[in-house]
């Protein structure tokens, strides 16, 4: 759950810790500055190691061809 634990860090998920808060969760979310926020965040984490993963690929596609 790493994944989780680096999203929750950068402040791009919303938990809802009691069913009765889901209401007013979604009702946060829905609001557009506040989804593109998140969305954001999320996008962030999630494409970090793009830029190193992209590097090594280049070079080992270099050294097999």
């Amino acid at each position: 759950m790493e994944a989780w634990a680096d999203l929750r860090a950068a402040r791009a998920v919303r938990e809802v810790p009691r069913p009765e808060q889901l209401g007013m969760a979604l009702d946060d979310l829905l609001q557009p500055d506040r989804a593109a926020d998140y969305a954001a965040r999320a996008w962030a984490v999630s494409t970090a190691g793009a830029a190193v993963a992209q590097r090594i690929a280049a070079a080992v596609l270099a050294v097999i061809n």
